[in-house]
């Protein structure tokens, strides 16, 4: 493991700066498993994801979420890559996110790749980017998620770096 939290060179680029790369979302195959990899400056695992049924077994989950004290860090949202109806739980045991999500956009074989703005609808069509706490996993971050202290104004202080 000794390349985790270093950088690696890239063997790809090539091939994706000339168009002719394939992504993880161009492939569809019956009961594939994806996993998406992005690059930070430092180690760590976000998020993963779930696919529900229909938004009335989401909206079910969410409630029985939020009855066993639990919360949204985001959402509801609607991604607008994906076109996907989805909400990100918090679990405060792990530093990580669960994506609970609907109708994820299904590409057929011969679809053509889109260019998506970089802005927030790529995000999410229907409201705000997330809150700065979606992207922490330190003690603070959570207070303030849960105790919903940005939605209240109060900004989230700085995460303290020790180097």
């Amino acid at each position: 493991m000794a390349h985790v939290g270093r950088s690696l060179k890239r063997r790809e680029d090539e091939r994706f700066l000339q168009g002719r790369g394939a992504y993880v979302a161009d492939i569809r195959r019956p009961f594939t498993l994806h996993m998406a990899l992005v690059r930070s400056p430092f180690p760590h695992f976000h998020h993963l994801a779930f696919d529900y049924y229909d938004f009335g077994t989401l909206r079910s989950l969410f409630d029985n979420v939020a009855q066993h004290g639990r919360w949204l860090a985001w959402g509801p949202v609607r991604h607008g890559i994906a076109q996907n109806i989805c909400g990100y739980v918090r679990i405060t045991e792990e530093p990580l996110l669960v994506e609970c999500y609907v109708d994820m956009e299904q590409l057929e074989p011969d679809h053509e790749p889109r260019q998506w703005p970089d802005d927030r609808f790529s995000s999410n069509t229907w409201g705000p980017l997330p809150p700065r706490s979606y992207f922490r996993f330190d003690e603070e971050a959570v207070r303030y998620e849960r105790d919903s202290l940005e939605m209240l104004g109060e900004k989230l202080p700085p995460l303290e770096v020790h180097t």
